[in-house]
């Protein structure tokens, strides 16, 4: 399953960033990390069709972000960002938590609907010794609540355009409440037409034939609902 995983990594990606993906792998594995996990589409919705209100076309299966995506997609935000908290939706195995911890934000998120992934991005996140800078959820990301200091979103394209549109409904509606910006970084984004509005800049875009990438969109909440704005922004 896995070096299937990884062949189809060098013909969605490219070959050196398939490379690098590699390397951080084999990296993870000595030091006795469990991030490499899939699930399949069949085997999250059998674990979450009893209690979340999903049609099965709705999830996608899992499999982890390449690494070398995850640091790039940081290295683009602007740098005054990492005083503020990141929240990924759908968290998985805790990757992107423990990378985003260990480039420079203070504090993270997760939100994980699979408790197989989540019971293991816990052991992860506490094998790494970033508990008290973690909070991850064992629920629906739809079941979001804004806490103070989130400005930074992560999604890798685990749902239906259906599902994303309703949680960056979410997001607006209450950044407009807020009168804040907020950045999210979106990879492999097939639903980039969501962002097609008055309220997202694309700050930037690197996505290859096959579709795979990333996109930072910052969120620019209308002036005449503007409650506050930093003055950094």
């Amino acid at each position: 399953m896995k070096v299937f995983y990884l062949f189809q990594q060098a013909y969605k990606w490219g070959f050196f960033t398939t490379l690098k993906f590699i390397y951080h792998e084999l990296l993870s594995i000595f030091q006795k990390r469990n991030e490499l996990i899939f699930i399949s589409n069949a085997e999250l919705f059998s674990e979450i069709k009893d209690y979340v209100n999903f049609k099965s076309t709705d999830i996608t299966s899992h499999g982890p972000v390449p690494i070398p995506i995850i640091r790039n997609s940081f290295k683009k935000l602007p740098k005054h960002i990492f005083q503020y908290s990141l929240v990924d939706f759908g968290s998985g195995s805790g990757r992107v938590l423990i990378e985003a911890l260990k480039n420079g934000f203070n504090k993270v998120y997760g939100y994980e609907i699979s408790k197989k992934l989540y019971e293991v991005s816990v052991k992860n996140i506490t094998d790494q010794n970033f508990e008290k800078n973690t909070i991850i959820y064992n629920k629906n990301f739809l079941d979001w609540k804004y806490e103070e200091g989130q400005r930074v979103f992560f999604i890798y394209n685990t749902s239906s355009k259906q599902v994303i549109d309703f949680l960056i409904e979410n997001l607006k509606q209450k950044y407009i409440e807020l009168g804040l910006n907020f950045w999210i970084i979106y990879v492999t984004p097939e639903q980039d037409e969501i962002f097609q509005s008055e309220f997202f800049e694309k700050i930037f875009s690197k996505v290859n034939r096959h579709g795979n990438g990333f996109c930072i969109y910052k969120f620019i909440p209308l002036r005449q609902n503007t409650i506050k704005q930093d003055n950094d922004e």
